[in-house]
């Protein structure tokens, strides 16, 4: 055994007690000893013991009831029953109630009793190990996925621990690409509720009905074309957790009925009249300012009190510092063994260009990139030939404007700088972009059409 086991006696036989002290070693073992159940019971409440030595009968309560409530300890000891008047019936009933053994008295087979008194520990260490090491591997997980040494980061990671266990609606704030999504997701999978599902929507996708129906379901025949029952996501994530992307995109009138759902804890399926009740955790997210967004009465203040409970705010990647090389590194480490290229470096021009480069897209659009840049290399390192031309073009110092141009050929240069800028700043959501510019989303589509831009270059997915 790899530290001292604490054992507990509960038996009123003064005899039992002084048997397992001198058969256990103060070296190996701790033992406590208790008379009563009710006494053993409190004090197990404050304490770590990993196995109970429990009497079939007390002078205060059954032994079996004891064991009852032992099991419902969160991490239970392993419990060995003793008696002196045992019968088969009553050892069968111990064990299914999660009892390990039984030992009858008076103890004659000594050897026997310490190898059974060592498994039993044995059963309890190793469960302990696992339950120690699943915690391991989450904090692992939270390590891998977040590559970062910078402060700011590191403070959301703490935020992260001490919400997660909690059951709070949390708002994720920050620019498109900053990872709000996998924030998001480890406060599921460092919750209470990470056996159960996850699900995400972006809000910003889907029409209002076809959100409606994703969260909520609809009744057969609810609209046309639904020719069978649908559960949505508050109805099949129950007890888990649903990621609302892009919450500040959603309309007033949705906003109702979302509000109503996470007050009330009950919605109905679209063409449907019960009510269904649905115990889900819910984690928003936006890069807009919601705050603004209630006061110019875009969004209703009451759904932003409700979901702004625990808000965390993500850097943009060009305020962490040194970890955009990291995660140049560690990106450009991950595609090379994917694609199975042998690209160990990045030249010194690319990587100029590369930490020079403001990232509007953040981590998704540097992951894009790189990933890019793996693909199409054809050298040992990464060179500028293969970074996507929009990055090369903001990477170099603002460019004067021309007036030796004709008016039309100025007027284009114009508009197409505007164009890429725009999408960059809306990291290729179209919608927002039109929206900003006031021009019509398909006018939107055709200029990017006319200066042959790459959208998947701004719209990081």
């Amino acid at each position: 055994m790899k530290r001292k086991a604490e054992i507990v006696v509960v038996d009123d036989d003064l005899y039992s007690f002084k048997f397992f002290k001198n058969l256990l070693p103060e070296t190996e073992y701790k033992i406590y000893s208790f008379a009563k159940g009710y006494e053993a019971l409190e004090f197990m409440k404050n304490s770590t013991c990993d196995l109970i030595l429990l009497d079939l009968r007390l002078p205060d309560i059954s032994g079996l009831d004891v064991l009852q409530k032992i099991r419902q300890f969160e991490n239970p000891p392993e419990v060995i029953m003793i008696t002196g008047f045992s019968t088969v019936e009553s050892a069968v009933q111990a064990m299914k109630l999660g009892a390990f053994d039984y030992v009858q008295k008076p103890f004659e087979n000594i050897d026997e009793i310490k190898l059974l008194i060592e498994k039993a520990l044995d059963k309890k260490f190793i469960r302990d190990e696992n339950l120690f090491l699943k915690q391991q591997i989450r904090d692992i997980s939270l390590t891998n996925k977040i590559i970062t040494n910078h402060p700011s980061m590191h403070a959301v990671l703490h935020t992260v621990k001490k919400v997660a266990p909690l059951d709070s609606t949390v708002l994720i704030t920050g620019e498109s690409g900053t990872g709000k999504e996998l924030i998001a997701r480890l406060i599921h999978e460092m919750s209470p509720r990470a056996k159960n599902r996850f699900l995400t929507v972006n809000c910003a996708a889907l029409s209002e009905n076809l959100l409606e129906s994703t969260l909520f379901g609809h009744e057969k025949g609810a609209f046309t074309g639904a020719v069978r029952l649908h559960r949505g996501y508050f109805e099949v994530a129950n007890n888990g957790s649903i990621f609302l992307d892009e919450i500040g995109e959603i309309s007033l009138m949705f906003q109702v009925k979302l509000l109503r759902v996470l007050e009330e804890k009950k919605f109905q399926r679209v063409g449907g009249t019960e009510d269904i009740h649905s115990d889900v955790r819910i984690i928003a997210a936006t890069n807009r300012d919601l705050q603004k967004e209630v006061e110019k009465g875009n969004f209703r203040e009451d759904l932003y009190y409700r979901i702004n409970v625990v808000t965390i705010n993500l850097p943009p990647l060009r305020e962490r510092g040194d970890d955009i090389l990291l995660l140049i590194h560690y990106f450009l480490q991950f595609f090379s063994e994917k694609y199975n290229k042998k690209i160990k470096s990045i030249s010194p021009e690319a990587k100029e260009l590369l930490l020079k480069y403001p990232w509007p897209g953040n981590v998704r659009e540097l992951k894009n990139v790189i990933e890019r840049a793996v693909i199409l290399e054809e050298s040992p390192e990464i060179t500028p030939k293969s970074l996507p031309e929009s990055l090369q073009i903001k990477s170099t110092p603002e460019r004067s404007f021309r007036f030796d141009l004709p008016y039309h050929e100025a007027k284009q240069q114009f508009e197409r700088e505007y164009i890429i800028s725009l999408l960059k700043k809306c990291s290729g959501n179209i919608k927002r972009a039109a929206e900003i510019s006031k021009i019509p989303r398909q006018n939107f589509y055709l200029k990017i059409k006319k200066y042959n831009l790459d959208l998947e270059n701004f719209r990081l997915n």
